[in-house]
């Protein structure tokens, strides 16, 4: 019987993954494969751990693990709890045979890039603004980051602070920056924000045409007049109208009047009041307003009255 020592051609070490996150379990597998076929597949034991020489502290997965599920010239055996370092950045882990009577012991080595984790995020509630105010504005209420079960310290911000949205809710950028950034990756979702309309302040009140004793607001025009909004002193466009357009006022006075924005998307109405001149006149008022005479015949005479009554509050020639 030939008893030579036959090297393995191969000690391969593979993993499931080779970029795991900070204490990500993984599965190691170490291939042994020998080169002689009377000999067949190696046996014995292979030792997994983090560093060489191997020792009792960086031994992982417990021990030496027996080669099992065996093909011809091949064994293989597997440790299922290697724990990835809990920090980001290169790792090795190294594999060692141990032979057999036919087979010489050897070893390999496999490199692991431990990355970033990103960690699942309780995103927070933003606070409501006002149209023409930025993001900045609106605080936080709530939050919270974490990674298998460990809380992850950081903050959030809106992605564009700067940025000052329509009236509405619109969904807007954040996001959240971990304390350890060598750790743990930042995260960027949408959050809704509540944005309300801006109010508005009449600045320059416009100036009321004169109108007859007796018109109602209608027939008086309005010129002029601006309006800002509260929030940003922007000028803020639109048209004035008459609060009540169908008053008939008996003397000057204040009339209330209504600024309506063209964007009344983002902004809200106005009220505020102008001098409207009243001129004295006179105000005919006929009683009856008609008369019916029946049917008259050529030559008939008949005879109906009414009264005039002056209403205004200027002389009537008649």
């Amino acid at each position: 019987t030939d008893n030579t020592v036959t090297p393995p051609t191969n000690t391969l070490l593979s993993a499931t993954t080779t970029s795991p996150t900070p204490g990500q379990t993984d599965a190691l597998t170490a291939t042994v494969t020998g080169t002689v076929a009377q000999y067949g597949a190696p046996t014995g034991t292979v030792t997994f751990s983090s560093g060489l020489p191997v020792t009792d502290a960086n031994t992982l997965c417990g021990g030496p693990v027996e080669l099992g599920q065996s093909t011809t010239l091949a064994a293989t055996a597997t440790c299922n709890t290697y724990t990835a370092p809990a920090t980001p950045g290169p790792a090795t882990v190294y594999v060692t045979y141990s032979g057999d009577a036919n087979h010489a012991s050897g070893g390999n080595s496999l490199p692991i890039a431990v990355s970033q984790a990103t960690p699942n995020v309780v995103w927070p509630t933003a606070g409501t603004i006002t149209y023409g105010q930025t993001l900045a504005s609106s605080t936080f209420t709530g939050g919270s980051a974490s990674f298998n079960s460990t809380t992850v310290l950081g903050t959030f911000a809106f992605t564009m602070p700067g940025t000052a949205p329509n009236a509405g809710d619109p969904s807007e950028s954040i996001t959240f920056t971990p304390a350890d950034l060598t750790t743990y990756n930042p995260v960027i979702g949408t959050i809704p924000v509540q944005v309300n309309k801006a109010p508005v302040t009449i600045a320059t009140a416009p100036t009321a045409s004169a109108i007859l004793y007796g018109q109602t607001l209608a027939a008086s025009m309005l010129s002029g007049g601006t309006a800002r909004s509260s929030i940003t002193g922007a000028s803020v466009l639109g048209v004035f109208t008459f609060t009540n357009p169908t008053t008939a006022p008996t003397a000057t006075g204040p009339q209330g009047i209504t600024f309506t924005p063209m964007d009344t998307g983002d902004y809200l109405g106005a009220t505020g009041s102008v001098a409207v001149t009243v001129t004295p006149a006179p105000l005919a008022n006929i009683s009856p307003s008609q008369i019916d005479f029946g049917t008259l015949y050529l030559g008939a005479i008949r005879v109906a009255t009414v009264t005039i009554k002056n209403t205004g509050n200027a002389t009537m020639t008649i």
